[in-house]
């Protein structure tokens, strides 16, 4: 039996266990880890640029680059459905933000609001079915894309999320609380810029009319 690492670009990414070894050439034995070795390497690096490419550094959360291309594929799929069937398949949307974010920063520093938006990525995200998307859209802003869910559905998210960050541990004892606006596809639009655009007037609304409540969209 012989065990030999799996080694590519000066990185141990495994081990090679052989039991039959009686005419193996320990030459031949190693060019064939490295074979092994290098793909699995590329396989590791690729992953690692794309996790790079679509997840948001500072929160986790998906990006809105990912979030661009997955909605198109998301109402892609409802519309499809809906299509092959009589039932129609909807697909709901919370557009978030973070109340007086900028107090946070002014007050306690960048790196303290930094830690408040992980908090609430966090939250977002342990929020959410397998199935949805958790995504930073820019700034203290996240969307959440809901496949299969209904308006009431979708409200009732809206509000667990805005009670809910309430209770997250703040510097200074403050309470977190949240704008969001509701959308839903295809009662707010029929392409996914125009329920993505309603649910973040909804929103605004929201901030307008006085912060920490959820609006949906007319």
């Amino acid at each position: 039996m012989i065990c030999t690492p799996l080694q590519a670009h000066e990185q141990t990414i495994g081990i090679l266990h052989l039991t039959n070894t009686e005419t193996i050439d320990r030459n031949f034995l190693k060019n064939l880890s490295y074979q092994i070795a290098l793909p699995l390497a590329m396989l590791h690096l690729q992953a690692e640029l794309e996790h790079q490419t679509f997840r948001d550094s500072a929160t986790g959360l998906w990006n809105r680059r990912f979030m661009d291309v997955s909605i198109q594929r998301i109402f892609a799929r409802a519309k499809r459905l809906s299509h092959e069937s009589e039932a129609q398949y909807l697909v709901g949307l919370i557009f978030c933000d973070i109340d007086h974010f900028k107090a946070y920063n002014t007050e306690f520093g960048h790196e303290t609001g930094d830690m408040v938006l992980r908090s609430v990525a966090k939250f977002l995200l342990e929020s959410c079915r397998e199935d949805d998307l958790s995504c930073r859209y820019g700034g203290e802003e996240f969307v959440l894309i809901l496949p299969d869910t209904d308006l009431k559905g979708t409200q009732i998210k809206a509000e667990k999320i805005r009670e809910g960050v309430k209770c997250l541990p703040t510097p200074g004892n403050r309470t977190i609380s949240l704008s969001l606006g509701v959308a839903i596809y295809p009662s707010h639009g029929a392409m996914p810029e125009e329920v993505l655009k309603a649910a973040n007037l909804a929103m605004l609304t929201a901030k307008a009319e006085g912060r920490d409540r959820t609006l949906t969209a007319t």
